[in-house]
């Protein structure tokens, strides 16, 4: 019985997690700072475009609002994941008149969920 338990609580969490990701990356894609925001910690740790600090929740969700509204990005193409027990994160891109952005999001365990901890955009 306990086999059964921990085999269902590993499957929900798994579950959860790859929720959670669909969330961030549906939220990129639709260039959306707003719902991208809801998934990050009180303190992110941000890179725009050379651009980096570590800025409260609020702040951090201002300048990707603003670095969205800046180079209205086509939707965001996702290009890699990794889920392991120690670290989460994703990779992709987003393309805007000509120019390609990198994207890295890495999570972290923030109570029962992963939250985003540090976002990159990178101009390749």
């Amino acid at each position: 019985m306990k086999k059964f338990w921990l085999v269902l609580t590993l499957i929900l969490n798994i579950t959860l997690l790859h929720a959670q990701m669909s969330q961030v990356t549906d939220a990129l894609s639709k260039n959306d700072a707003e719902a991208l925001s809801n998934h990050f910690v009180s303190v992110v740790e941000l890179n725009i475009d050379g651009t980096e600090g570590n800025y409260a929740k609020a702040q951090a969700k201002i300048m990707v609002r603003d670095f969205f509204n800046k180079i209205k990005p086509a939707p965001f193409t996702l290009k890699h994941k990794s889920e392991s027990s120690s670290s989460k994160y994703i990779i992709g891109d987003l393309s805007s008149k000509g120019q390609k952005w990198r994207v890295t999001v890495y999570f972290r365990k923030e109570g029962n969920t992963d939250a985003i901890h540090s976002l990159k955009f990178e101009k390749e």
